[in-house]
């Protein structure tokens, strides 16, 4: 008799966590989101604390300035320990999981596996899709923000 259509929207903000290699894969809040954003914008100064340890930012600009052959090779032997070591880091926070229980436990195809399954749940291209429109809408008309919510 009554034909109601589902709504979409309900099913996709349901929590879809799942196991993997000893993770739970779930869907990331907004303030773990944020932490991780947090996280990646002091990526850089950690890096360079790394590459140049106990050096001011005007110390590394000289170095860098007379880099010869040695400080190549010293540099990329600290880049492959370092990034790697960073990235993880960053993965674990994400994740809301031990960076120790990544570095010990998986495999780099097994990270992948829960870095493809994390991305599966916490797909959020049409969140940044909406908020470019938004943007762009209040770019053009301030009070088109406004409108943007009210089905009046």
């Amino acid at each position: 008799m009554f034909n109601f259509k589902r709504d979409k929207s309900i099913t996709a903000s349901l929590p879809q966590d799942q196991m993997l290699h000893g993770i739970k894969v779930k869907k990331l809040p907004l303030g773990q989101y944020i932490k991780a954003l947090h996280a990646i914008e002091n990526l850089p100064e950690i890096m360079l604390k790394e590459l140049f340890p106990g050096m001011k930012p005007d110390q590394v600009l000289d170095k860098l300035k007379a880099i010869d052959e040695d400080t190549v090779y010293q540099l990329v032997s600290r880049l492959l320990r370092v990034v790697p070591e960073q990235f993880l880091r960053l993965v674990a926070e994400l994740i809301d999981t031990e960076f120790e229980h990544l570095q010990d436990n998986l495999t780099p195809k097994e990270l992948l596996e829960v870095l493809r399954a994390f991305w599966a749940v916490n797909d959020m291209t049409d969140f940044f899709v909406q908020i470019k429109m938004m943007m762009g809408g209040w770019k053009a008309n301030p009070l088109a923000a406004l409108k943007l919510g009210s089905k009046k």
